[in-house]
């Protein structure tokens, strides 16, 4: 019997492994990049490669649902750690008898799963695996650049002058959610409408044009 689990924290995300079985264990730090769902299939990824090794009946055990559904229903649109999981079990399917993988639900007391849990969360701060989920490592510079783009909005001259805009858009009663007034906002947050253009838009002048244009 194998169970697998990891722990992930603002500091350090890392994975635990047992073959209670055979009683070895393999423990250790992966990026933190990696989200909590590709840090639970590595835990199982590094019990595939490292905990089997015999020509015996495997039960697994693991606490993540979405793993394990997401890898019984691996098509090619599949995230890549399931790609690269479902790999590896297919080439160690051919050296056992079986392998069979169960859900246990966390926290609720079952032996295996609490003591992997507690490896988990003590596990060393040396990288176990280098691997890094393209899909969580792309979503980390999205976060990044927003969170840039918030902060420069906050620090601009036009965050009091806009004041409205610094609520939940989703709150914003005098701008319905729409395309449309999406990009107005940007527009305007933006700065990229002339103020002849503002004032012709909302039928304060007669024509677009500023008078140097006329």
């Amino acid at each position: 019997m194998i169970s697998t689990d990891a722990s992930k924290s603002n500091e350090n995300c890392s994975i635990a492994s047992k073959n209670f079985t055979a009683g070895v264990t393999k423990a250790g730090s992966v990026s933190n990049y990696n989200s909590i769902f590709t840090s639970e299939a590595l835990a199982i990824l590094i019990a595939i490669n490292n905990l089997i090794n015999d020509n015996q009946h495997y039960v697994l055990l693991s606490d993540s649902l979405s793993v394990l559904k997401a890898l019984q229903c691996s098509n090619i649109h599949s995230k890549s750690v399931i790609k690269f999981l479902g790999h590896e079990i297919y080439k160690i399917i051919g050296n056992i008898q079986s392998i069979e993988f169960v859900w246990t639900p966390g926290h609720a007391g079952i032996t295996e799963n609490e003591y992997v849990d507690s490896l988990a969360r003590k596990a060393p701060s040396s990288l176990i695996s280098q691997w890094i989920s393209h899909e969580d490592l792309l979503l980390s510079m999205k976060n990044y650049i927003q969170e840039e783009a918030k902060n420069e909005w906050k620090n601009s001259n036009s965050y009091q002058e806009f004041y409205f805009l610094n609520e939940n858009r989703s709150q914003l009663q005098i701008f319905p959610s729409s395309r449309k007034n999406d990009v107005l906002i940007s527009r305007f947050r933006t700065k990229t409408y002339l103020t002849s253009v503002k004032l012709f838009r909302f039928r304060l002048a007669s024509t677009s044009f500023c008078n140097l244009c006329k």
